[in-house]
């Protein structure tokens, strides 16, 4: 028996550094919009926002029960990584993945730039050592769009390089432009990213939100109608970012 439930709400994820079983660090980070309706709606610029406040008050129970979910897991030495959603109120609907390795989307460089530490290096001390080197300081919030649009075949041109280096340059910490000629990818994370960061949240906030206003991405042919079964076809490939495939760099 196969019982499913869909979620509405607030989607986030919650990450961990855990030794021997304890969480030494726990971070979130808010999907806008959800991944699903990143999927359903490939057009869409989605973003990644890790906030430099983690507030009891608006993501305690979030938290709370993803500490106890990882406890119980016993996940010995590792990092962890879990997706879930709240409800209007606040409170957890439900967790709907949970994997014993590092986030993807860009998640773990983020966390990097938000600690202000190298987090290839501390993947290695937590597996291969067994160490953590914090506490750390969360010292920025982080932001990541994803650059796609509407359309398929290649790419023909690009609007807006030039605005966002010149509003936001400063805050720009990670970029892969989109590449003229090269084929639209399939991914969800589409056909690069900017990544963004400063000391107060409502500043990368509003600062994903000029990106996503501001950017575009014209193709060769207008967007086709895939059916979810063409569409996953070739899954791994749908799990490979533009940005690590040959000649997209």
């Amino acid at each position: 028996m196969l019982a499913e439930a869909y979620l509405h709400g607030q989607e986030l994820c919650f990450d961990t550094i855990t030794i021997d079983n304890e969480p030494q660090l726990h971070s979130i980070c808010l999907y806008y919009p959800s991944i699903l309706e990143a999927i359903e709606h490939p057009d869409q610029q989605w973003t990644c926002l890790m906030p430099r406040e983690m507030d009891d008050d608006l993501y305690g129970d979030f938290i709370e029960q993803g500490l106890e979910a990882v406890r119980a897991l016993s996940v010995g030495n590792s990092f962890t990584h879990m997706e879930g959603f709240l409800d209007p109120n606040r409170r957890l609907l439900g967790f709907t993945d949970a994997t014993l390795r590092p986030a993807g989307a860009r998640i773990g460089p983020m966390l990097g730039f938000a600690y202000d530490i190298d987090p290839y290096r501390a993947w290695a001390r937590v597996a291969v050592d067994g160490c953590f080197d914090g506490p750390w300081e969360r010292k920025f919030a982080v932001g990541t769009i994803f650059l796609r649009g509407s359309g398929s075949g290649v790419i023909e041109k690009i609007d807006g390089i030039e605005i966002v280096n010149e509003q936001l340059g400063g805050l720009l910490v990670d970029v892969r432009w989109p590449r003229v000629g090269v084929k639209k990818s399939d991914t969800y994370t589409g056909d690069g990213y900017i990544t963004i960061r400063h000391p107060d949240t409502d500043r990368v906030k509003s600062a994903l939100e000029f990106i996503r206003d501001a950017f575009r991405i014209s193709y060769s042919e207008p967007e086709t109608s895939l059916q979810w079964t063409e569409r996953f076809q070739n899954y791994q490939k749908l799990n490979r970012p533009a940005w690590e495939v040959g000649g997209s760099q």
